[in-house]
């Protein structure tokens, strides 16, 4: 009965960790940057590293809206660094969020400079990356 409990406290915390996360999303589209950085934050704080990839997304996306393009471009190399180590891609919602922070990044960026800076965030070590 405890590993029931246990499976089921776990799979609820899981559903949680991506309600909040699709939550973000949300509210970054409706323009709420400062919620959505909180729900973010929340996720991080319930995840392990088989989240980093999503996280990265998520991190890629708030800093477009924070005109932060450097740091979207090597969030977007992050998640590209974290989806191969696992062995596995983003869902299409996930690739539609990581497409639009990618056009916006290079837009402002250039191809150059955002390549580089894509390429310093794939080098980033994952287990650091959203360390609490």
């Amino acid at each position: 009965m405890a590993i029931i409990a246990f499976t089921v406290a776990v799979r609820q915390s899981d559903l949680v960790k991506l309600e909040s996360y699709n939550l973000a999303f949300a509210e970054l589209r409706l323009g709420n940057r400062d919620q959505a950085r909180k729900l973010l934050n929340e996720c991080r704080e319930q995840s392990g590293p088989s989240f980093v990839p999503y996280l990265a997304i998520g991190a890629a996306a708030l800093a477009v809206a924070d005109g932060d393009h450097p740091l979207a471009a090597r969030m977007i190399g992050v998640a590209d660094s974290a989806f191969a180590v696992a062995g596995e891609g983003p869902g299409a919602d996930d690739a539609a969020e990581l497409a639009k922070a990618h056009t916006a990044a290079v837009e402002a960026l250039g191809e150059d400079k955002f390549a580089d800076y894509r390429a310093d965030g794939a080098l980033w070590e994952l287990d650091a990356v959203f360390a609490a």
